[in-house]
């Protein structure tokens, strides 16, 4: 099984495209894990995914 590099919290906030304080924000809620290092929080891209996953909402507006 090979591990994918881990993601710093400019990276992840560049996916979501949201701000740093974002990120932040979704760890303290529990909404987001990460891996606590001294150089920081680093986030798995697995878990990313499935976050994002978790996100996504269904529309059901009829197409025109």
């Amino acid at each position: 099984m090979t591990q994918l590099p881990l993601l710093t919290k400019r990276q992840v906030a560049s996916v979501l495209a949201v701000s740093g304080k974002t990120v932040d924000n979704y760890c303290a809620a529990g909404k987001l894990s990460y891996i606590r290092i001294p150089a920081g929080k680093r986030f798995d891209q697995l878990e990313l995914e499935r976050f994002l996953a978790s996100r996504k909402s269904v529309s059901h507006h009829e197409e025109a």
